[in-house]
């Protein structure tokens, strides 16, 4: 990192996005609790299969009545107001689709969106696969911090992390100056999703078994999830830091994962006034 510290790095981050069309309307029936309990069988966004609807987990009525009596987008703007501002940072393996939900999301908020890669890449000059390539992944990590703390000032923001964001502690210091949510999937999906895709230094080896013609695509796909289930099994419990956790379904659109991310939030916030108190002051002078 000697030779890039001799002069200060400059991060230029642009506007916020357009105004989002309304997406289509979340309605359910008349919320009907189980005998002896408070909870309905829904789901925040039904995700449908070709053979039919997954069948929904238990939510509790009081999560239920918020999405089920509304139109579609009162849910951001309810998130909007509870966030006073804070930015909501997006953590999770490569393939969790950060930069996707993280731009679609903030479109709904109305927020600006910023995408850490895409930072350092322009700063550098560089691709990804480059810098880790000629720099090494240390000079990697470093800025990837560096761009990490030039966005604490940043308000109304929903910013994408690298996968491995998480691994010095020193970024949970930025991160948690706002909401943090992580995006978990399993590391089969996740391969799905990378297979045949560039940008992934840390799969490198892994992603090159497909060209090999002796290798059918099903051991190249088995190769690489056993890849990222090593990794996700060194950066769980970074990832478990996070303020929410939201499992990502593989027959879910990112509408649907989304308005999961803001009924999550808004739980969270509710249930965690304090910490609801704390963003608050954070960005109150900004706002």
């Amino acid at each position: 990192m000697s030779r890039m510290s001799r002069e200060p790095l400059c991060f230029v981050v642009t506007g916020a996005q357009p105004r989002q069309r309304a997406a289509p309307s979340v309605r359910c029936p008349t919320p009907r609790p189980l005998a002896g309990t408070d909870r309905c069988p829904v789901v925040v966004g039904v995700c449908r299969r070709r053979s039919g609807v997954r069948k929904a987990p238990l939510v509790p009525l009081s999560e239920r009545l918020v999405l089920s009596t509304v139109e579609d987008g009162v849910v951001y703007q309810q998130l909007r107001e509870k966030l006073h501002g804070a930015s909501v940072y997006l953590v999770g393996m490569m393939g969790s689709g950060k930069s996707t939900l993280g731009a679609y999301l903030a479109k709904a908020l109305e927020y600006a969106f910023i995408d850490t890669d895409v930072i350092i890449e322009r700063t550098l000059q560089k691709s990804i696969p480059e810098i880790f390539a000629q720099d090494g992944e240390e000079t990697f990590r470093d800025v990837e911090s560096l761009v990490l703390e030039s966005l604490q000032s940043h308000v109304r923001t929903v910013v994408a992390t690298g996968g491995g964001v998480v691994l010095r502690q020193r970024n949970w210091g930025t991160l948690h100056t706002g909401l943090v949510v992580y995006l978990n999937g399993t590391p089969d999906m996740l391969a799905k999703r990378v297979q045949g895709g560039a940008g992934r230094p840390l799969l490198s080896n892994t992603m090159h078994a497909p060209a090999d013609s002796t290798i059918p695509e099903p051991a190249a796909i088995e190769a690489l999830s056993a890849r990222l289930a090593e990794i996700l099994s060194e950066r769980e419990h970074f990832y478990r830091q996070a303020d929410v956790t939201v499992e990502l379904f593989p027959d879910c659109s990112v509408a649907e994962t989304s308005r999961a991310v803001a009924a999550k939030l808004i739980r969270f916030i509710e249930e965690n006034p304090s910490a609801s108190s704390k963003h608050r002051r954070q960005h109150s002078s900004a706002s």
